[in-house]
Parts: C-alpha cells; structure tokens; sequence
C-alpha cells in the first residue's frame, strides 16, 4: 500500500516508540531455533522470517531501527558463518544489503563482524548469488570500514585456502575494498600478503578467465597503494614471462604488466615494460591460442585508454587488431572485448579513440543469430558505447538495420534501446 502510484514511503507504526516489539521477539526465535536446521522443510520458514526483517529495515524510520540491530541483524550475520542452505545465506545477504542502503549508521558497532561475515560468502562453494551478493555488500559496507587492511587480511587468506574457481568472488571483494573504503587509511601491514597472493596468480599457470579476474585486482591496488611499490616487486617477473617462449607465461606477463600500465595512465610511458607489453599484445592478438587472443585484446583496449605516448605511436595497428577480434570464431574473443569496453565506461574512459565508433559498427556486426550469450555481451557493449556519444541511438538503428533476420533485429534494438536507458540512468548492476 506505501507503494502506490509508484511512491515510497515509511510506515508509521514502525516508528512509533516499541512499534517494532510485536515483530522482534518472534522473528528472533525463530531466527535462534532453526539458524542450524538445514532440514528442507524449515528452510522456507527461515527464509521467510529473514525477508520479514529486510521488509521491516526498508519500511521503518533509520533513526527507530536502532531498537532491533542487535535482536535481529546480529543474529543474521551467523548464518554466514555457519553450515545452512546457501538460500538462507542469500537471504541474509539481502538484509545486510539492505540496511547498509537504507540505514549505514545503524549498524557501526557490527561493522567487524560484517566484515568478517561478508569475506565468509565469497567463499560460498554452493551459490554464485551468494558470492554475488556478498561483493555487493562489502562495496556498501566499505566507506564504513574503519580498517580497510583487516578485511584485505581476511580476504586474502580465505583466498589462498579456497579452490580456483572461488577466486574470482575473493578477487571482486578486494578489489571492492580497494576502490571504495576510505582512501586515506594505512594498508601497510596486509601489503607482504598481497605481494605473495599476486605472485601466486601470476605463476604463469592461470587461464585468460582468472588472469582477468588478477588483472582488475593488480589494477585496483596498484592504483591504492601506487605503481611503483607493487611494480618494484612484480614488473622483474613480467619482464621474465613476456620474453618467455611458454605461451602461457607470456599470456600471464601481459596481463600483469598491462594492469600496471593502465594503472599508470598517461605516466605508463616511464615504464619499460610499456613498450613491449605493446608489442606482445599486437603479435598475439593473432596468435593460434584462443586464450591468449582474449588476453590481447582485453589487454589493447586499457593500453588505449591510458593515453600514453608509446600507445599513441602504435594505436592504428592496435586498433585494427582490435577490430579484427570482433570477426573472431572463437566467442570468447569478442566477448572480452566487450567486457573490457563495459569497465572503462563504467570508469569514464571508453571514448579512447577516434575509431570508437567504428568499434561500435564492429561490435554490432559481430551479433550472432544463434548465440544468445555472445548477443547479449555485444548489446551491453553497444549500450555503453553509444552511451558516449550523441548520436548513439541513431547509430544503433542503422548497424541493427542490417541484421539480417527480423526477429532478431528488433529484438536487438530493443534491448540496446533499454539498455542505454539504463546506462543513462546510472544502472551500475547493467
């Protein structure tokens, strides 16, 4: 009823001195009783106990939630902590998720246990939604962190003990806390941990997927910590795998230094690995290995971006390489220059180059009729792109135009039509 006509609003009973007394109490029993029965029949009732306390959180005044942080927050945040059906731990999530929008400072004196609790989902084996949502709650829960370096600790350990394929949720939430919590905090007793974490992913071993996913968290503490700490202990490696005849450590090389050389911006020039990073990109960007194909090109649109000298003097060869990418068979290429497009606009740096827009004409045409996955990486590529650029919806219906099949043609204006509402709109989930 408090959304009609598409208003929102606080009920005012909530607010009301005790208003919340008559919800407390049951829904705290109920949390207490069954946090460690995974029985499938009591699974439902928790988690509907959990969705009452996010419903209460979103319709009552942030100044009267104080009364109930304690009685029901607190107890949520041990279902992350503990063995239980990973909807309840989702559900939980929501709640954190919830609060941390709609009331932060009421939650200051659980801000540890948060913490701790949210680094616990990253490492969620059963659920990408729970990984998922424990990033979304550690970039809500970061400008409130009052030691950033504590839950890097935790992050980073929980990291180097878990199996690959949860490395790239531990990678998202550091780079997370990187970016978001406060920027003038000391982060010097985590930065040994963190040195021998990287030194471990870029091994030489990693495939292009969790190389992208290393690469984004390099960048991001590169960036906090500065190039020429992070560059001091791992560029000599780089060095080493770029001039490697194993394809796999040369792959390994050119993402490590690339990250390091975006993070450098118009100042990669006074690095000597620039130059042949470059170099690297543009012969194995037609290399025989798909993974390293990926690597390249997700590689040449940062070093475009940076806007240094040494890029500037090779970007029409770059940017052909680039553009030949988009014709690649192998789906994997294009769609990482897609992803790689998406982050830079989503940083303010995508209008890299005077071919952006011929990039975009390429993007287009590379939209395959039998391949939903590939199209709808390609529609959030163009969305964004032309999000850039005036004339972006005018260009959308001329490259769509010549999309051969009708139902997908409209299908492909709709969605680029919704999506660059969206992007308008600042979606940063798009």
């Amino acid at each position: 009823e408090r959304r009609q006509n598409g208003q929102q609003g606080h009920v005012f009973g909530f607010s009301m001195p005790r208003g919340l007394d008559p919800f407390v109490e049951p829904l705290k029993l109920t949390l207490s009783k069954d946090r460690k029965n995974t029985e499938v029949v009591n699974t439902a009732n928790v988690e509907l106990a959990i969705n009452c306390v996010a419903k209460i959180v979103t319709y009552t005044e942030p100044a009267s939630l104080k009364v109930i942080t304690m009685k029901l927050i607190a107890p949520l945040l041990l279902f992350l902590l503990e063995k239980c059906p990973w909807q309840l731990k989702a559900a939980v999530l929501n709640v954190i998720i919830v609060v941390l929008k709609n009331a932060p400072t009421t939650v200051r004196t659980l801000i540890s246990q948060m913490q701790k609790s949210l680094a616990a989902g990253l490492g969620e084996e059963e659920s990408t939604v729970v990984r998922s949502r424990a990033v979304t709650g550690l970039q809500a829960l970061a400008p409130l962190i009052p030691k950033p370096e504590v839950v890097l600790t935790e992050i980073v350990k929980r990291l180097r003990d878990s199996k690959p394929e949860l490395h790239a949720a531990h990678l998202r939430g550091f780079c997370t806390i990187c970016q978001h919590s406060d920027q003038t905090k000391p982060l010097d007793k985590v930065v040994p941990a963190v040195e021998a974490m990287f030194g471990e992913l870029f091994d030489g071993t990693a495939n292009s997927d969790a190389l992208v996913h290393s690469s984004n968290a390099l960048g991001a503490w590169a960036k906090r910590v500065g190039v020429e700490q992070i560059g001091a202990v791992l560029l000599p490696t780089f060095a080493r795998q770029l001039a490697s005849a194993d394809w796999m450590k040369r792959m390994s090389g050119i993402m490590g230094a690339g990250a390091l050389i975006y993070a450098s911006g118009e100042n990669a020039d006074e690095l000597a690995e620039t130059a042949k990073v470059v170099e690297a990109c543009d012969s194995g960007a037609r290399a025989d290995q798909a993974m390293l194909r990926v690597v390249c090109v997700s590689t040449i649109v940062k070093l475009l971006a940076t806007g240094c000298t040494t890029v500037k003097a090779k970007s029409t060869k770059l940017v052909s390489q680039l553009l030949a990418a988009l014709k690649d068979s192998a789906d994997d290429v294009p769609m990482n220059v897609f992803l790689s497009v998406k982050e830079l606009d989503e940083e303010g740096k995508a209008n890299f180059v005077e071919e952006t827009l011929d990039i975009m004409d390429m993007i287009t045409g590379t939209i395959k009729e039998d391949n939903s996955y590939l199209r709808l990486s390609a529609e959030r590529a163009i969305a964004h792109m032309f999000n850039m650029h005036t004339e972006g919806m005018t260009r959308v219906e001329s490259v769509a135009s010549r999309i051969s099949n009708p139902t997908v043609r409209n299908e492909v204006m709709d969605n680029c039509k919704r999506l660059l509402k969206r992007v308008k709109n600042g979606d940063v989930e798009l």
